[in-house]
């Protein structure tokens, strides 16, 4: 039970908008519906009341309140829905007269109860989904968390949870004196002794004394007191798990709780949920409720910081929550086979599928003799296996209702000072032509497997990571042909969702349809700087951004490229341009002063605007920048022809040698990498407005889609 007072902070924080005597109100409501006349809130009588009024049953399944939508949706993103989903099924199963709880396949993501949308989705030939990020939707925190019980002498967990330690997405918030923030190795071992602890205390129907008679070396009172865990302690729970296994005879799975025999595209859950459902059938002591809520306590402080649950903005924070998805869960076929069944098995147990697109990575060389080629047709092959075993039970789909993409990922800049010798991304670029290479082997020596490749992407944080990188990849794979009667590849491009403000939005947008060769047909991913409010968005920021020079520069310079391109967009466009000429000519001579000297000679904003057209083009084809670039026929895709301007420009001796310094002046780049903050003007903003609705409308024109999710 949770004491009022150290109840009524958390209030606070989570209802700004209602004064103390408001909150006192809510909460002696709260004890009236859950009948107690203690000051104390009775947490499992809570649990129960909520999931009673949020989740209801139709045909066997369950189902939230779509009327309260909003408030599960910010319940689950901080408290696990299976502890709701759990006590609801109990509840129901004793209303029922069933004596034990014997179904544990549920989506690991229940569906609302608005039957009018279910009807409407599940229409016609059903719902596509285009924006399926496959690694991202499955269950990896709940797989990660009974590994994370099975293994307590693990040396990979203990590293990972040091990081976790020192980098703590969600900060606690103490509401009590009493509230101490333990080391997440402490609570790991903590909550593995807990659970063997409960485990047995179900087998053993309850007898407290038999159960520590059986773990007599195993002291939970003292354990969930201790600060540091013996060294010697977690080779004991060790023990007691291979004794569960052998008890379970469970030598296959995961989890060592759960018979054998359990099947089905959440198996690995079985244990889990069978352990919670059993710990609320039963009546049992406060002695053993401490434990039970101590171990969901932990349980949901790891969840905090696997599934992304703060209020940060940028994608960088999302990024954080992504990078831990392999820290406990390390990657294999089978384990990778798992995730994928659990995951399509989520999404046919809801609406009726028409199709579904599966985002995955193609394979990067991590060592010299990796053949990319075999292991693309593997990756593929093995999520083939998965979508088997997913619909194996479901005649009313098959394969073909499911397709691939090829995601690359985007990485940021590694910009070595003394390294004056390699271009922008250097690294990068390389990676993805060897990928590029080995897509397009696959569909030569492995079409049947290629068939299912149906598109690329490139996903990831954009941020330091320009469209102009994937330009001669995109425009390879888009045109690649073959003897084998396959479709073109089709192009997606992540892009304008997370920049340093609007304009690096828009041109980030602008670049990947000028340099990737995107055409009626390709899709932007998300693109939100091209839909986001221009006003609101830098009202928010008080007319202030703040980003490197190089992109404040390249920015100023696509703004007047933009208005003098589509002039009938525009009216009296005269002292903007001459504002952003002004402010121009500042910005171009820190980017190219050196040794605290000014340039005698600095860019012309014309030529500037020129070298950045050649943005696309391979940048070793300018090593030699007093001559112009020439390539076969088969390496055509090196240069970019999009615009007619592209050809031109390519003949200015000065506009060739910017393109050059722009790639392998060590200068230029260490000077682009200063930070600027600058505040804007409204003329500004407004232009930026009329700029953002020219280019939905060309971006319409093109017929080029964006998804969204």
């Amino acid at each position: 039970a949770l004491p009022i007072n150290d109840f009524m902070p958390f209030m606070k924080q989570i209802q700004i908008e209602n004064t103390e005597p408001e909150i006192v109100c809510q909460i002696e409501t709260l004890l009236q519906k859950l009948k107690t006349e203690s000051k104390n809130i009775p947490i499992k009588r809570l649990i129960v009341f909520f999931s009673e009024y949020m989740i209801s049953r139709f045909h066997e399944k369950y189902h939230f309140s779509y009327e309260y939508s909003d408030l599960w949706r910010d319940t689950v993103i901080m408290i696990d829905e299976e502890i709701f989903v759990v006590s609801k099924i109990v509840q129901e199963n004793r209303r029922r007269g069933k004596s034990n709880f014997s179904d544990y396949s549920w989506s690991y993501c229940i569906e609302h109860d608005n039957f009018q949308i279910a009807g409407i989705l599940n229409a016609g030939e059903g719902v596509s989904d285009n924006h399926f990020h496959l690694r991202a939707s499955t269950p990896y925190y709940s797989f990660s968390w009974v590994r994370l019980m099975s293994n307590p002498i693990d040396m990979g967990i203990e590293n990972h949870l040091k990081e976790l330690d020192s980098k703590r997405l969600l900060q606690r918030t103490y509401y009590s004196e009493n509230s101490v923030e333990e080391p997440f190795y402490v609570l790991w071992i903590k909550s593995v002794a807990i659970r063997l602890y409960l485990t047995w205390f179900i087998l053993y129907n309850g007898d407290e004394k038999k159960v520590s008679d059986k773990l007599n070396t195993v002291n939970i009172e003292k354990i969930l007191a201790m600060n540091t865990i013996p060294f010697d302690f977690p080779l004991i729970l060790k023990k007691q798990i291979d004794e569960l296994r052998f008890y379970f005879r469970n030598y296959d799975h995961i989890d060592y709780i759960g018979e054998v025999k359990r099947e089905g595209a959440y198996c690995e859950l079985y244990g889990e949920r069978w352990l919670i459902a059993e710990m609320y059938e039963r009546k049992y002591s406060k002695y053993i409720e401490t434990f039970l809520y101590t171990y969901l306590a932990i349980k949901n402080r790891f969840r905090l910081e696997l599934i992304q649950s703060n209020s940060y903005i940028g994608f960088s924070n999302f990024m954080h929550y992504q990078d831990r998805k392999d820290w406990f869960l390390p990657w294999s076929y089978e384990s990778e086979m798992k995730l994928a069944e659990a995951a399509i098995t989520s999404v046919i147990d809801g609406p009726k599928l028409h199709s579904l697109e599966l985002r995955i990575t193609p394979a990067c060389k991590y060592n010299p003799d990796t053949d990319l080629t075999l292991e693309n047709v593997r990756s593929i092959q093995n999520y083939d296996r998965a979508i088997h075993k997913a619909i194996s039970k479901n005649v009313n789909y098959s394969l073909e209702n499911f397709y691939y993409t090829f995601h690359f990922i985007k990485l940021e800049e590694k910009d070595d000072e003394n390294n004056i010798i390699d271009c922008r991304h250097h690294e990068l670029r390389n990676m993805i032509e060897q990928q590029a290479e080995s897509i397009m082997e696959m569909r030569i020596q492995a079409p049947d497997t290629a068939r299912r490749l149906r598109g690329i992407d490139a996903c990831n944080e954009e941020i330091n990571c320009r469209p102009e990188v994937f330009g001669s990849v995109y425009r390879r794979l888009q045109y690649h042909d073959t003897c084998s009667n396959l479709a073109q590849i089709q192009a997606t491009f992540h892009v304008g969702e997370d920049n340093y403000d609007i304009v690096d939005g828009l041109r980030a947008i602008y670049e990947a349809v000028l340099f990737l060769g995107l055409r009626s047909g390709s899709r932007l991913g998300h693109a939100t700087m091209l839909g986001i409010s221009a006003r609101k968005f830098y009202e928010k920021k008080h007319m202030r951004v703040s980003m490197p020079l190089q992109n404040y520069v390249d920015n100023l310079v696509w703004i007047r490229y933009y208005i003098l391109r589509n002039l009938g967009c525009f009216k009296n466009v005269h002292s903007i341009l001459e504002y952003i000429d002004s402010k121009y000519k500042s910005a171009i001579k820190e980017l190219f002063v050196e040794n605290g000297k000014y340039p005698a000679k600095i860019p012309l904003i014309d030529d500037y605007t020129q070298s950045w057209f050649l943005r696309g083009d391979t940048p070793e084809l300018y090593i030699s920048y007093d001559k112009i670039p020439h390539v076969s026929e088969l390496d055509s895709y090196k240069l970019c022809y999009t615009i007619p301007e592209m050809k031109v420009v390519r003949r200015h001796d000065e506009v060739r040698k910017l393109y050059f310094a722009y790639h392998y002046d060590k200068n230029i780049r260490k000077n682009g990498r200063r930070t600027v903050c600058v505040t804007l003007i409204p003329e500004l903003v407004e232009i930026i407005e009329l700029i953002q609705r020219s280019m939905q409308e060309n971006i319409a024109g093109k017929g080029i889609s964006i998804e969204s999710n």
